[in-house]
């Protein structure tokens, strides 16, 4: 059960290619020691090194970018949930507005209804109210 170990030592294309070519993501100064190799050390420690600097710098910027990406994402859900309270505010004002508005509509039309004074306020005999009507409708009063 012997794994066989790529040339490039399993890093990715892309990340060797950056490696060889030198751009790195902490400047020199940054390194272990100011960026002087250590004596006695070999080249494919301080190969690992700068690999490992490198990958550590990464991991930072994305966790900065993490940190920064959910603030922006809490400070929107903060915009949305003043909004969404301010919308339900409206809409149980204009709710109020509509039961208000109909009630008094419904109220002013039963009112000019021909016997809804009289059934509302009760005002004299039934048999009267009827006979004072049929006399409108002929127009004789």
């Amino acid at each position: 059960m012997h794994e066989r170990i790529p040339e490039n030592g399993g890093v990715s294309p892309k990340f060797s290619a950056r490696l060889r070519g030198g751009s790195g993501f902490l400047p020199s100064s940054q390194l272990v020691g100011g960026g002087s190799l250590s004596p006695g050390s070999s080249s494919s420690s301080d190969g690992f090194e700068r690999q490992f600097l490198r990958v550590l710098q990464k991991v930072y910027q994305t966790i900065e970018k993490n940190e920064i990406r959910l603030g922006e994402q809490d400070r929107r859900d903060v915009i949305r949930l003043e909004w969404h309270q301010l919308a339900l505010i409206i809409d149980r004002l204009l709710l109020l507005v509509f039961i208000v508005t109909t009630l008094a509509i419904t109220c002013g039309i039963l009112l000019h209804a021909p016997h809804s004074r009289s059934w509302i306020f009760g005002s004299g005999n039934s048999s009267d109210i009827a006979v004072e009507d049929m006399m409108e409708m002929e127009g004789t009063l």
